[in-house]
């Protein structure tokens, strides 16, 4: 049997930027992967599977649940759509994911209903003042409002697994942070959250609280939304922050021009090929591949890990 092999990245069209992504074949692991509950946030495989349930979360419920029961979990979905926050717990037998759905966006052939919802999503991204966090400090309102609004529907379901993971894109990386802290201040077993280009979510005082937790921030080459909202703000990231594709990010002129360079041959991808390298990179399913190419070379991946106070 010939091993597996690394995944291209897909071209830049609409289509693979800006999810759901039609027709993609969820939790596809190479042979003899496993999710591992006890794992530490450290493995390159626990980001992979994450990634996937990030990616997930931006489907219809429905594709929700019955991509989780053919892969073992039972689904329970958590919705309000006054703020638009979605989020499903992942049920299983020796664990839980809460998984929390990031900022959607709308593109052609999108219908008038979901328009409201992005404006919603935009207006949680843009409420930056902060208010008194859940777990100390002060955390970004948006952030804040969004997780209280579904969290009543989540908090049903912590008894029916012995221990959790968190994890999710863009928004649904902070309200992923988020809920960890919650988690272990309301005493049920944490074992990791993951965020895939996770915006800064509070103050230093919440950064510190944050920085207790079991918390891996990876963040993919010149990705710009963990650079907001800005620390002149008085934001603070915290946990640890693995880069994928770091060396695109610290040369970052010359992988801006080279990106740029490609542009005429990428026109043929479509209105996609115009979207600057810092929301390409942005791209949750660019986040899935890395992390699972990344699984299946450890060692020769381009990712440092690292324990920081900020990215």
């Amino acid at each position: 049997m010939q091993p597996p092999t690394p995944r291209p990245l897909p071209p830049p069209t609409l289509a693979a930027l800006y999810p759901p992504i039609r027709g993609y074949r969820y939790f596809d692991a190479a042979e003899g992967w496993a999710f591992r509950p006890k794992a530490s946030v450290d493995e390159v495989q626990q980001a992979w599977w994450l990634a996937e349930h990030a990616l997930l979360a931006y489907e219809r419920s429905a594709k929700v649940a019955s991509t989780l029961s053919s892969t073992g979990y039972r689904a329970q979905i958590a919705r309000d759509r006054a703020s638009s926050s979605f989020a499903y717990a992942a049920i299983g037998a020796d664990h839980g994911v809460l998984a929390f759905r990031g900022t959607e966006a709308l593109t052609p052939g999108d219908s008038w209903r979901k328009l409201a919802s992005v404006a919603r999503d935009w207006w949680i991204d843009a409420r930056v003042q902060r208010v008194p966090g859940a777990h100390g400090g002060h955390v970004h309102g948006g952030f804040q409002h969004a997780l209280d609004a579904i969290w009543p529907q989540l908090q049903g379901v912590l008894d029916q697994a012995p221990l959790w993971w968190c994890c999710g894109h863009s928004l649904g990386g902070a309200l992923a942070a988020l809920a960890a802290a919650r988690l272990q201040d309301a005493g049920v077993p944490l074992a990791g959250a993951i965020s895939f280009g996770q915006p800064r979510v509070g103050d230093a005082a919440s950064a510190a609280r944050l920085a207790q937790l079991p918390l891996l921030r990876v963040v993919n080459a010149c990705d710009v939304v963990p650079e907001l909202p800005p620390e002149a703000l008085g934001y603070q990231h915290a946990g640890q922050l693995r880069h994928l594709d770091a060396n695109r990010r610290e040369n970052y002129g010359r992988s801006v021009r080279s990106y740029w360079s490609r542009l005429p041959g990428n026109l043929r991808h479509g209105i996609g090929a115009l979207t600057p390298i810092e929301l390409i990179d942005h791209a949750p399913l660019h986040y899935v591949v890395k992390c699972y190419n990344a699984a299946l070379q450890p060692e020769s991946a381009d990712q440092r890990t690292i324990c920081d106070d900020d990215g």
